[in-house]
């Protein structure tokens, strides 16, 4: 099949990301925007070995669970994937996709560790303190919005659902300063132009800060680009700041950073800890859900006060400085040199003196750690692609105690629990789904590895909360 070309399916199950299997011409066929037991009118997308992706066009048999999408861009834009269902069964498609994860790929059997209900959002729309708008079009017809789907194409982003009305209302602004003074849009292929994105960033106070990302340069008409954003979010208007960025096209945010008027960072508060906010800083976008990640991932800790943690991918810092709350020492590791820099500044913020961080790959000094001695508590949030081999190996010789996992992949997070299980070292003892990105495919989810006693103690492992 070629791109476009239409077809009808009948889908047999649900996927992940808000999508149905099907099958059609001899391929497995995952399309985006169905639901089980539907037929449906699907445009071809493209193939990937001997599995096609597909979108839903029109429901001739629609299941009684579809609901009408209440964004018109729905399967245009490349930013949702579950509005055409409800809050609940979009709920439930995440619970089973990280059930379907850790039993079909981890190779847990269903009884063997306990899968809490999930976390969902009590507001599951205009959550979003982040969004990160690319710039198109040509001097005095710009474009700004989202990606479409499977392309670069730019679609509309005001009125977009998942984030605060205001960020629009700034990036409708931004725009119509554009085309007024005619700023240029940066040409990526030929390095041409000015302006390459709009970053906005917001507090739960919602005050904005935007942050324009330049090819090269200075920003002109800055002065009335700043009194456009106080006319459009009036108090809520924090500052102006540009970023500028002459690299590759893949890579949103430079080095370079320079305010321009007001604020240069936000204020923000998590579970009692304040961070800063500034144009390069690390902070999850959902704050809401976040606390309940961290709380969790908390709980499953377990800590009592005496113990040593490692938290590895640390980021900004934001588990870990929670952990130094209950523990006695914490390190933090990440490879990333800003973030690292945003965890020791949260540190200093919130007078906490017994958590440090270092700078480099996990994979490179967790090992050279692990010789030192195993810490009592290991905590992992690393990219979508999961854990490297080589780390796992290190982690099953070191065995700490208690590991929990934080992921946002479920079928890397059961892949490297399989590894952790497989020669029984460990055990899973649970595990925990929270929906971070309402009305996006993407879940997160905490799981709890205790080291089991040796053979002479029959195996058998504590009690879940045992101090470690």
């Amino acid at each position: 099949m070629r791109a476009g070309q239409l077809f009808t399916a009948t889908i047999e199950r649900a996927a992940d990301f808000g999508r149905g299997v099907a099958h059609a011409d001899g391929q497995t066929v995952f399309v985006a925007g169905a639901l089980p037991g539907e037929e449906l009118r699907c445009a071809f997308e493209r193939a990937k070995g001997k599995v096609a992706f597909a979108r839903a066009v029109e429901p001739l048999s629609p299941s009684p669970l579809r609901e009408k999408p209440p964004c018109p861009l729905f399967l245009r834009c490349g930013g949702c994937d579950m509005q055409h269902m409800g809050y609940e069964t979009e709920l439930a498609q995440k619970q089973q996709v990280v059930s379907d994860a850790l039993t079909r790929i981890g190779g847990f059997a269903a009884g063997e560790f306990e899968l809490l209900p999930i976390l969902g959002a009590k507001q599951p729309l205009h959550y979003r303190n982040k969004a990160v708008f690319p710039v198109g079009g040509r001097s005095g017809r710009a474009e700004i919005g989202f990606f479409q789907r499977q392309s670069h194409d730019i679609v509309p982003a005001e009125g977009c659902l998942l984030l605060p009305e205001s960020m629009g209302a700034a990036a409708k602004a931004f725009l119509a300063w554009m085309n007024e003074f005619a700023i240029p849009p940066a040409d990526a292929s030929g390095g041409e132009g000015l302006v390459r994105h709009l970053m906005l960033r917001q507090n739960r106070a919602g005050r904005t800060l935007a942050v324009p990302v330049l090819l090269r340069g200075e920003l002109p008409r800055a002065r009335e680009l700043s009194a456009a954003l106080q006319s459009a979010l009036g108090e809520r208007f924090a500052g102006l700041c540009v970023n500028i960025n002459p690299g590759p096209e893949g890579e949103i945010l430079g080095e370079r950073c320079e305010t321009l008027f007001g604020e240069a960072a936000l204020q923000e508060e998590l579970l009692g800890l304040r961070f800063e906010i500034s144009p390069l800083s690390f902070f999850q976008v959902n704050p809401a859900q976040a606390e309940l990640l961290y709380g969790k991932a908390l709980e499953f800790a377990g800590l009592r006060g005496g113990e040593t943690a490692v938290d590895a991918y640390c980021g900004a810092g934001g588990i870990a400085l929670l952990m130094a709350r209950r523990a006695k020492e914490v390190l933090g590791i990440e490879s990333l040199g800003a973030a690292v820099r945003n965890a020791a500044e949260n540190a200093r913020r919130n007078g906490i003196q017994n958590a440090r961080f270092l700078q480099g790959r996990c994979e490179v000094l967790l090992p050279k750690l692990f010789r030192e001695g195993a810490p009592d508590l290991l905590t992992l949030d690393p990219p979508r692609k999961g854990c490297d081999p080589e780390l796992l190996s290190a982690i099953l010789a070191a065995a700490p105690r208690r590991i929990v996992y934080v992921s946002c992949n479920p079928a890397t997070l059961a892949r490297d629990l399989k590894t952790l299980c497989a020669a029984g070292r460990y055990a899973l003892l649970r595990a925990q789904a929270i929906d971070m990105f309402p009305r996006t495919g993407h879940v997160e989810c905490v799981a709890l590895l205790e080291r089991r006693y040796a053979a002479s103690h029959g195996g058998l492992r504590p009690p879940y909360g045992t101090p470690l």
